[in-house]
């Protein structure tokens, strides 16, 4: 039995986690935190196949986003997909690029799907099988499911450093002591980053900060994921809403509040009904973006025992990247999705 242990717990370390468990390993799960209290947490949260054509990096790994998490759901009956679909369009008037597998909307056939939406684009693409989800409650049903399948989760245990043995990863070291492993994964997002310096690898990864806007409820006034030049914003199952926005520098609880109270202003301009719903929250989420746009994914070279897994956007890519993960340190072959995904010295110049 491979002795596993994962470091992070957003919604990639747990879903890896919970298939290398369920695939038979014994997995120990170290977060510094809470579950989902990084990038994950403060997530959009969208679920979609992306732009079409992909990468040509990331094209396998795509492939089956959807069909992964629809199988998640079975397995694991309390984790739930909003499977709304999502609506994009060019505030400029231009028909909009399609994604996924887009059907174009004229103005009547947009305004029967999403009669709120005012005034009502003349021209839109509708993404069927795109879906959102609550990352938080998902993560903490991965991670209920792996320790179902015999998993540990040490939470508020931060990792101090690397166990090793001359180039070879034995495990990892906190206040509580060594935590052994024949493999350690480190899918603990921007931190990542910081985890692999002390091996002397750099990870050519960004951290790139969003913010995540919440309003109250309403009756229902967006039955779809709604993106365009302006606005990204959907309703949750309790009525409730997420805004995504980027960031633009801010820091102060007074700005961030600014910038939410101008998110649902927005969202009121581009939608009817909105007129009593009111700002709740506003989040920064520090989003791991790898400098080439592709996940990286694979063994750390030059250091046998350490496994890297970090990505944007990881809530999209957490069930292909789970099930492959555990596929690729479990079984006797490479999955082919992660053959371009490697981490080496020909991406971003990693070793030092």
């Amino acid at each position: 039995m491979k002795n596993v242990v994962v470091v992070g717990a957003g919604i990639v370390g747990a879903s890896i986690a919970y298939h290398l468990a369920k695939a038979g390993a014994q997995v120990s799960v170290i977060e510094r935190g809470m579950p989902a209290s990084g990038a994950s947490g403060a997530s959009f949260a969208w679920i979609g196949k992306g732009p079409t054509p992909p990468r040509p990096a990331q094209a396998l790994l795509r492939e089956s986003v959807n069909e992964d998490y629809r199988r998640l759901e079975e397995e694991l009956p309390d984790l739930h997909v909003r499977w709304t679909g999502s609506v994009q369009w060019e505030d400029s008037g231009r028909d909009p690029d399609g994604t996924g597998d887009g059907v174009a909307l004229g103005r009547d056939e947009l305004a029967q799907l999403e009669p709120h939406l005012v005034p009502t684009p003349a021209h839109a693409v509708f993404n069927r099988s795109d879906g959102a989800l609550d990352p938080t409650a998902v993560v903490r049903t991965l991670l209920a499911g792996a320790e179902n399948a015999g998993a540990r989760v040490r939470l508020h245990e931060p990792v101090l450093g690397w166990a090793t043995d001359d180039t070879e990863i034995v495990g990892v070291r906190t206040e509580k002591g060594v935590v052994p492993a024949d493999v350690v994964v480190i899918a603990a997002g921007a931190d990542s980053v910081a985890l692999c310096d002390e091996l002397g690898v750099r990870l050519p990864v960004a951290p790139s900060p969003s913010i995540l806007a919440s309003f109250s409820a309403a009756p229902e006034v967006i039955r779809t994921l709604l993106s365009s030049d302006t606005i990204e914003v959907r309703q949750t199952g309790e009525g409730t809403f997420r805004a995504a926005r980027s960031h633009s520098g801010e820091t102060t609880d007074q700005e961030l509040t600014e910038v939410g109270r101008e998110v649902l202003g927005q969202v009121r301009a581009a939608l009817s009904g909105m007129d009593d719903v009111e700002l709740t929250q506003v989040q920064v989420g520090i989003r791991p973006m790898p400098t080439d746009d592709d996940p990286i994914i694979g063994a750390l070279p030059g250091h046998r025992g350490a496994y890297v897994a970090v990505m944007h956007s990881g809530v999209t890519l957490a069930a292909t990247v789970g099930r492959l993960v555990a596929d690729d340190l479990l079984g006797d072959h490479e999955p082919p999705e992660l053959t371009p995904l490697r981490p080496s010295a020909t991406r971003g110049n990693p070793s030092r």
